[in-house]
């Protein structure tokens, strides 16, 4: 058995998974602004205390840019800064010498979790997407993630680049196109829920922020399709749950790339959800 944990940056979710996948005791445990190194490496030892003989490794994933080689945040921890630029990997090996350890970026584990127990199973290559606070993104080639010289292939949440208040994921990204229809609507928040119900009620600026919204994600994505020769795009967060989004993205990605490619890529929403990332973590030292 293998304890996987995805850190976020007000907890952290973890459980035990065999080789099958199956999942055992899932729980958490707070993290936070105020969180230390140290603490975190207890809350470790606390979770490992009474499983000691039948782990065999630790998987962890966290935001930000990873480097899974030497096990290191190197940026983009803005939530979970008590864990940048700390020797994860080295650290989780002096406290426990005899288990293997991988450390990931977790839109990259919730690709691999997807790849081997979700909706990406059986593919040559295939590109997976999490629509959520940010955009994250992974590619991957006869399951294995494709890293990059920095650690950074897949952030498509930088795509469109412009400065550095201005990108894809800072204006499309779900909690952008919430944020930005509430403003409209004249609301304090809009949640997801009751934007697709807004939607489906053909509210004039709902509409028109939907079809602005899938009209800049669908370009984006077929020119992964057309760049990466993919098999199958997978659309992960909260949102791939609604089903009028993942069939306007399906229609209008198809509808921009070259004829020949349309029966050969699949458009799927995410399968496993929040614990794509914890199966992910899993699979790398299985």
């Amino acid at each position: 058995m293998l304890l996987s944990i995805d850190v976020g940056g007000t907890s952290a979710k973890y459980a035990f998974i065999d080789i099958k996948g199956n999942i055992y005791n899932k729980d958490s445990f707070l993290t936070g602004k105020e969180m230390t190194p140290t603490h975190f490496f207890d809350e470790i030892s606390k979770i490992t205390k009474t499983n000691k003989d039948k782990i065999t490794g630790i998987g962890i994933c966290t935001p930000g840019f990873v480097d899974s080689d030497n096990g290191i945040i190197l940026s983009g921890v803005e939530n979970i800064p008590f864990l940048y630029n700390v020797q994860l990997k080295a650290e989780l090996l002096r406290r426990f010498p005899n288990f293997k350890i991988a450390i990931q970026n977790d839109a990259k584990a919730a690709a691999l979790g997807e790849f081997y127990y979700g909706n990406a199973k059986n593919s040559k290559s295939c590109f997976c997407t999490t629509l959520g606070t940010g955009i994250g993104g992974a590619y991957i080639i006869d399951g294995n993630i494709v890293q990059g010289s920095h650690f950074r292939l897949g952030e498509i949440g930088y795509s469109n680049y412009k400065n550095k208040d201005e990108y894809l994921e800072n204006s499309f990204s779900t909690i952008s196109v919430m944020n930005r229809t509430a403003q409209l609507l004249n609301k304090n928040t809009l949640d997801g829920k009751y934007f697709f119900e807004l939607l489906r009620e053909n509210d004039n600026i709902v509409c028109k922020e939907f079809e602005k919204w899938t009209d800049v994600l669908s370009t984006i994505y077929a020119n992964i399709i057309i760049l990466l020769d993919i098999d199958k795009l997978i659309i992960g967060g909260g949102v791939c749950k609604q089903e009028v989004l993942i069939n306007t993205l399906r229609k209008k990605i198809l509808s921009k790339i070259p004829d020949e490619f349309r029966d050969e890529i699949d458009i799927l929403p995410a399968l496993l959800g929040n614990d794509a990332a914890l199966l992910g973590n899993a699979s790398i030292l299985f």
